[in-house]
């Protein structure tokens, strides 16, 4: 619950900021937007892309945001949250360590390989680092395109490739004094044999 109370109040601070700026000056901004707060934290490349791999709390509306023009017709997203439990034991929460650059240059790949399979806008992959408690989300993924079937498709292909050749790994926590695991991610391609 802290990941979204933290992503709203985040916005709500920004909008009181702008309502604030907005009533003391006297004339009313051009919307101090959210749009742009957060394209400023997070910004799309030449080709329209935007990888990130990182310990803060991720947000899917930011994502949203990001991937929005006036040219789409689709915004599809993907977001992988902790859940509570695996194979009858009680998750506490995951942990998360990965091999940063690498892991960036695997992310932005992806991009370049949605955009050869569908005709896509904008495409943003986020993916969390360190403790993500129960309901956080670890993983989003967010794109935009002219129609539906394309974004769909794209955010699908993401999350499967993201699995297979990203290297970040994860520990599950439990509760109820069962020990820590680190999961053998079995779509990883170093693990094929």
């Amino acid at each position: 619950m802290e990941g979204k109370t933290a992503c709203a109040a985040t916005a709500a601070t920004l909008a009181a900021v702008a309502l604030a700026v907005k009533f003391s000056s006297g004339f009313p901004l051009k919307t101090l937007d959210l749009r742009s707060f957060w394209k400023s934290k997070r910004a799309l490349d030449k080709d329209g892309d935007y990888v990130g791999v990182h310990r803060n709390i991720l947000c899917v509306s930011s994502l949203v945001e990001l991937v929005s023009d006036p040219g789409s017709g689709a915004i599809s997203t993907f977001s992988g949250t902790t859940r509570d439990n695996f194979d009858g034991k009680e998750v506490v929460r995951l942990e998360y360590e990965g091999y940063i650059p690498m892991a960036l240059k695997e992310l932005k790949k992806i991009c370049s390989e949605i955009r050869t399979k569908w005709d896509v806008r904008q495409i943003a992959i986020e993916h969390r680092l360190g403790l993500c408690p129960v309901m956080e989300a670890s993983v989003i993924i967010a794109v935009s395109s002219a129609h539906r079937k394309e974004s769909l498709k794209a955010v699908e292909f993401a999350i499967n490739r993201l699995k297979e050749a990203v290297p970040i790994w994860k520990k599950e926590v439990y509760g109820g004094g069962d020990k820590a695991t680190w999961k053998e991610n079995s779509e990883f391609k170093y693990n094929r044999k």
